[in-house]
């Protein structure tokens, strides 16, 4: 966020919170306005399932709460025996109910 941005953990939004939820200010047409990126966080643990859906729905409710239409959910995959990162980190964009998600696995 460096110097105007702003990066909060586990922002409230209603009853829940958000990971973390990224505001940037810009202007536009010399008004002031602030972008904002929500973020999820999950890890796959062993002898755990994909945690992908249970993910979507979380980050859906949150993009909701924040009347957002993207969001990035991120998957931290700690199961044993896997590949060096550099050869699993993958990203890909899905559209869940009416949003753009972005899913990076790592």
């Amino acid at each position: 966020a460096n110097t105007r941005g702003q990066i909060i953990r586990e922002y409230f939004i209603g009853a829940r919170r958000i990971d973390l939820l990224v505001k940037w200010p810009w202007e536009l047409a010399g008004q002031r306005q602030v972008q904002r990126e929500a973020i999820e966080l999950k890890v796959w643990r062993p002898n755990q399932t994909d945690p992908l859906n249970q993910g979507l729905v979380k980050l859906n409710a949150y993009l909701n709460g924040l009347s957002l239409t993207s969001g990035t959910l991120i998957i931290f995959d700690r199961r044993h025996n896997l590949p060096p990162l550099e050869e699993r980190v993958t990203r890909e964009f899905l559209d869940y109910q009416d949003k753009r998600i972005q899913v990076i696995r790592g």
